[in-house]
C-alpha cells in the first residue's frame, strides 16, 4: 500500500490528510464531513479519496468492503488472515500534540515501552505474546472524553476481539487500531487482511 502524504511538509494539512485517509479507509462509500477551515478541508478530502481507493483495492471479503454475503467479521478475518500495518510511512503526522502515534500508544500501553514505527509492510499473526492493541482517534474534538490534547484512546487490550468492540463504540470514522509489541516496541496502525495483501 504505497501511498505518500502530499502534505508531509505541512503539519496542519499533513495531519488532516492522514485523518481523511483513515476515514476513507474505514468507510470508503461514505462522504465524510469535517468542520475545518476551507483551505484545510481540501487536504482532508484528498486524504479521504486516497484512503477509500486503498481500501477498495483490497480483496472484497476483508473487513466488510465487498459483497455482504462474503464479508468476514474483523475478528474472524484477523484469525484467518493476520494483521498488517496500514502503511506507517503515511501516519507520521497524526497526534502531533502527543508526540505522534507512538507517543500516544506508548502512554496508553505502558510507561516503560518506547514505541517505534514498524516497517510499512509488516504483517503477522494476531494475539501474540507481549502484544497490546489500542483503539485510538486522532481527532482533537472529543469534549471531555479525550486526553489533555482532546485525542481519544481506549485502554490497551491483550486480544484483538476486545479492541474491535472499543472501535465499534467510538463514533468517528478516523479512529483506528494500533498494535504495539511490548517486547520490541514495534507499533503500527493495523488492518486485517490476507498475506501479501
Amino acid at each position: 500500500m504505497a501511498v505518500e502524504n502530499p502534505f508531509a511538509d505541512d503539519a496542519a494539512r499533513g495531519d488532516l490528510w492522514e485523518q481523511g485517509f483513515l476515514a476513507g479507509f474505514a468507510a470508503p462509500s461514505v462522504e465524510h464531513e469535517r468542520s475545518v477551515e476551507p483551505d484545510l478541508l481540501e487536504a482532508y478530502l484528498e486524504g479521504q479519496v486516497a484512503g477509500a481507493r486503498a481500501r477498495l483495492a483490497l480483496p472484497p471479503d476483508v473487513g466488510g468492503v465487498g459483497d455482504v454475503d462474503t464479508e468476514i467479521p474483523a475478528a474472524n478475518a484477523a484469525f484467518e488472515f493476520g494483521v498488517h500495518t496500514l502503511g506507517n510511512h503515511v501516519f507520521d503526522r497524526v497526534f502531533p500534540a502527543a508526540g505522534s502515534m507512538t507517543g500516544l500508544v506508548g502512554a496508553v500501553v505502558h510507561p516503560s515501552v518506547e514505541p517505534t514505527l514498524v516497517a510499512a509492510d509488516w504483517e503477522g499473526p494476531m494475539d501474540g505474546p507481549d502484544e497490546k492493541y489500542v483503539a485510538v482517534c486522532p481527532r482533537d474534538d472529543h469534549d471531555g472524553t479525550g486526553d489533555e490534547h482532546g485525542y481519544w484512546a481506549a485502554p490497551g487490550r491483550d486480544f484483538f476481539y476486545e479492541v474491535i468492540g472499543d472501535l465499534a463504540a467510538h463514533d468517528h470514522d478516523e479512529a483506528f487500531v494500533a498494535r504495539c509489541s511490548l517486547a520490541d516496541g514495534g507499533t503500527g496502525a493495523i488492518w486485517v487482511g490476507p498475506a501479501g495483501g
